[in-house]
């Protein structure tokens, strides 16, 4: 443990509970990543203390009373706490926070607080190894540290010690480093993956001819949104690549730990099914039937397209049929399309869960606004994404019962030249 006493310039001698001074503490475990606390007691007791305790990877350094033993008598507070952090760094987890007096070092139910000249006590506890939601520390997991006067303890001149300023310029490029890794995330999942998913949806929606401008923009989409798709998802999976490279290469420098959270474990996932899903577009089976039959059956519907083109009239007043895609062809769509959604509603997930760690780690101050932005922002992807796959399904759902003949009109449903069927490519 290493601290600083912050004492305001009107401070009068001999208040030894000053109000309006602060107190910067640095927690350092050096046994591994896990939860940590520190709290104000009377004789080292948890019960009626006032703690400060940091769950990596779960929540940021809180303030909580603690009214019992159990997990249901820890009372969250409403404490200020400034720049509070819990990091995990060269296998040691490191909670830091700054809080007054007031916030703090009140007098607490078992006992008289903080204070800068008379006796103070701490108690402090941890987790085991891997655990980084708080749960019971166990006998070996706890301590207490009674300092008898805050202001000549040695115990705080270590806190700005050289050792520091270096772990504190390491962390300054851990820092630069993870926003890089968000911002190429968020490059690849925000923007390019959402674009190349909506332009395989909306390639061949029908729309109503009184949005004439939007069918026209759509209709130059149609000629070219193969080549649009397949480049944005290549240069999304591309992207990814680096970004979980920055990730391992990060948390190596950091000789952490790589599959501890949630967010690292999410990664891998898609960083795997990403280049499988961009490999898999590459090697797309072909749209053709294979099988003889299937090939005559569309040799005929061809010529029989072709007669009609010169004749200007359908045989038999018969429709014309569309060819069938072959049956892997079919399977590779289902499987493509629905492993392309996914990859991006993960995205959105992820890109949020990696948001909220760095907030954690590093406080920023304008989190609110950038949640706020985000969530818009991937709102508008989704209705984009969703209602476009609902619209085009329901109109395709029309189209179908349309072109398909009724009994009422004698017609034979046993015979598949006396049913239409328009099918569209699916990427």
């Amino acid at each position: 443990m290493h601290y600083q006493v912050y004492k305001p310039d009107d401070y009068t001698d001999g208040d030894d509970h000053c109000k309006d001074c602060e107190i910067n503490v640095q927690l350092v475990y050096t046994g591994g990543y896990t939860w940590l606390g520190i709290g104000l007691s009377n004789g080292g007791k948890m019960v009626g203390s006032h703690a400060i305790i940091g769950q990596p990877g779960i929540s940021s350094p809180k303030s909580y009373l603690f009214d019992g033993k159990d997990i249901d008598a820890i009372e969250l507070t409403d404490s200020t706490i400034t720049n509070p952090t819990i990091d995990f760094e060269e296998n040691e987890c490191i909670m830091e926070f700054t809080i007054s007096f007031a916030d703090w070092g009140a007098p607490v139910k078992s006992g008289p607080g903080i204070s800068l000249t008379d006796s103070t006590t701490f108690i402090f506890a941890h987790g085991s190894n891997g655990d980084a939601k708080l749960q019971y520390h166990g006998p070996n997991g706890k301590g207490s540290k009674t300092i008898n006067n805050l202001l000549v303890s040695t115990e705080h001149s270590d806190l700005f010690s050289s050792t520091s300023m270096q772990q504190s310029k390491k962390k300054m490029s851990n820092k630069s480093a993870w926003l890089a890794h968000g911002i190429l995330a968020f490059i690849a999942w925000g923007l390019l993956a959402p674009t190349a998913i909506t332009t395989a949806i909306m390639r061949d929606i029908e729309i109503p001819d009184r949005f004439m401008k939007v069918k026209l923009y759509l209709s130059k989409l149609k000629e070219k949104w193969l080549f649009v798709h397949i480049t944005l998802n290549t240069l999304a999976c591309v992207i990814t690549m680096l970004v979980f490279i920055v990730a391992v290469l990060n948390v190596n420098h950091e000789n952490g730990y790589h599959w501890l959270y949630a967010h690292n474990k999410m990664g891998l996932a898609m960083f795997i099914l990403s280049f499988n899903q961009v490999l898999g577009g590459y090697l797309r089976p072909s749209s053709h039937p294979q099988s003889p039959e299937d090939t005559n059956s569309t040799e005929s519907e061809e010529n029989g397209m072709n007669n009609e083109n010169n004749t200007g009239e359908e045989d038999d007043g018969r429709q014309k049929i569309m060819p069938v895609k072959s049956t892997i062809r079919q399977l590779w769509e289902l499987l493509h399309n629905v492993l392309g959604i996914a990859l991006f509603l993960f995205g959105v997930w992820q890109l949020f869960e990696g948001m909220e760690l760095y907030h954690m780690r590093y406080n920023n101050s304008s989190a609110g606004f950038v949640f706020g932005l985000y969530i818009i922002f991937m709102a508008i992807w989704i209705c984009l994404i969703i209602g476009g796959s609902v619209y085009k399904w329901y109109r395709q759902t029309q189209i179908f019962k349309k072109d398909v003949p009724s009994s009422e009109h004698g017609s034979d449903l046993s015979d598949p030249s006396d049913v239409q069927v328009e099918l569209h490519e699916v990427s």
